[in-house]
């Protein structure tokens, strides 16, 4: 059906059609309480119709395309394309002569039954709930999702691959004299032995009993170590200033910066598609480019800016692969340290941990490096984490952050904001508490 889409096109007088289609199967189930109250199946299939007609380029999505309707849907396209004003460049790629090969999963989580998956989530709840101090479990989600496409266009393009994974993930509430505190952790897996249960319900009692008592700290300067979430989530929601977007429309530092340094020597920012940490690797970006394996800053010095198509092409820059719904890393890793983490927190002595930073995507200025974000976390005292500390609020500049890195710890992960990063010291930062 791709390809007769494209043959009707190119005879409606598009110079060039390309089309994109996409087939999402997905299971999401909740429970609560040791009931069942979320089982969801889905399976979408979308198509995305882009064309450049008349030097105008326009583009239409539909869901469950209907055949017959090819050219209404075309037809439609032709109208968007004629009420498009924008002069920027318009690029259709053509294909490689050969992508990179990359390690093929196979997964087997449809193997499985829904009730086994049920199951695991009912089990899991059970397990925090005969933890420590533990009230109840407020959420406690299995989540799976895999992604089908396709991509073809009139200049020969005819790509296809298959991506996806599951999560599950659960939130602890827990209880001491008056004080409550919650606790979640999560696995991101490929296959159903990933979900270790015990070890996930082990890691939310600890993690939710840990909490209990937090206290502000006395407003002052510390020494602070993010942990590797925490400042995984830091660089999520500052990675548009490494794209090449943010360097056309001028909205980032970074612009005239390549080769310069930008980061303490010990910092390596890398976007590897062939990570062995990555859920699927890639071996091209939804424009069928090739991705490749970049330094975006090595031993403190920026490389250099990811982009797409389009942008690569307004920044007079060669394209590197990352043209996912706009621009984005493939797999971002800052690459971890060889000490652990408690010889870390050793040499640092005294200082806080932070875990959380809540409120940071509506605090964040990606032009200045400039946020500020309620944080919990624990006190560092002598060498150890203490006391768990929160309602306390941390303000700073993420490149005086990357210059003033002191060490990075060996514990890497990839964490939820689908970034690979271990726990960071970044020297001494205001803390606003009591």
């Amino acid at each position: 059906m791709l390809k007769k889409i494209i043959e009707i096109g190119l005879k409606k007088g598009f110079n060039t059609i390309e089309v994109r289609g996409k087939k999402v199967v997905g299971l999401d189930i909740e429970v609560f309480g040791g009931q069942i109250e979320k089982v969801e199946k889905s399976d979408l299939n979308t198509i995305n119709i882009k064309g450049l007609y008349r030097g105008h380029q326009a583009s239409i999505s539909i869901e469950d395309l209907d055949e017959n309707k090819i050219e209404y849907y075309l037809d439609e396209l032709i109208t968007n394309a004629s009420l498009v004003t924008s002069k920027e460049p318009t690029v259709f790629y053509k294909g490689a002569k050969k992508y990179h090969e990359v390690e093929l999963k196979t997964s087997d989580l449809a193997n499985h039954s829904i009730e086994e998956k049920q199951n695991l989530l009912l089990d899991l709840e059970a397990l925090i709930l005969k933890g420590k101090n533990a009230s109840k479990v407020e959420t406690t989600v299995y989540s799976e999702s895999f992604t089908t496409f396709t991509l073809i266009n009139s200049k020969g393009l005819n790509l296809s691959k298959t991506t996806g994974s599951a999560i599950l993930y659960s939130v602890g509430i827990f209880d001491k004299d008056g004080d409550t505190q919650s606790s979640l952790d999560y696995k991101i897996g490929f296959n159903f032995a990933d979900f270790k249960i015990d070890k996930l319900a082990k890691t939310i009692i600890k993690d939710g009993n840990a909490k209990l008592g937090a206290s502000q700290i006395p407003t002052g300067t510390y020494d602070v170590v993010f942990s590797n979430e925490a400042f995984a989530s830091l660089v999520s929601v500052f990675s548009s200033i490494f794209t090449s977007e943010s360097l056309v429309r001028n909205i980032t530092k970074l612009k005239d910066k390549v080769g310069t340094t930008i980061a303490a020597s010990i910092v390596n920012l890398v976007d590897n598609p062939f990570s062995k940490h990555a859920i699927v690797q890639q071996a091209f970006d939804n424009e069928g480019y090739p991705t490749r394996k970049k330094n975006i800053i090595e031993k403190g010095v920026f490389k250099g800016f990811i982009n797409n198509l389009k942008f690569a092409k307004m920044a007079n820059q060669k394209p590197t692969g990352n043209g996912f719904n706009g621009i984005s890393f493939v797999q971002a890793e800052v690459l971890p340290g060889k000490t652990s983490l408690p010889n870390l927190l050793k040499k640092v002595n005294n200082g806080v941990y932070v875990t959380e930073l809540a409120g940071l995507h509506a605090s964040v200025n990606p032009t200045s490096g400039s946020f500020q974000a309620q944080t919990s976390g624990f006190i560092i005292k002598d060498g150890k984490l203490g006391q768990a500390v929160r309602l306390v609020v941390l303000a700073s500049n993420f490149f005086d952050i990357l210059l003033n890195v002191q060490e990075l710890a060996s514990d890497g992960k990839l964490t939820m904001s689908d970034i690979y990063s271990p726990s960071v010291w970044v020297g001494r930062l205001p803390i606003a508490g009591k």
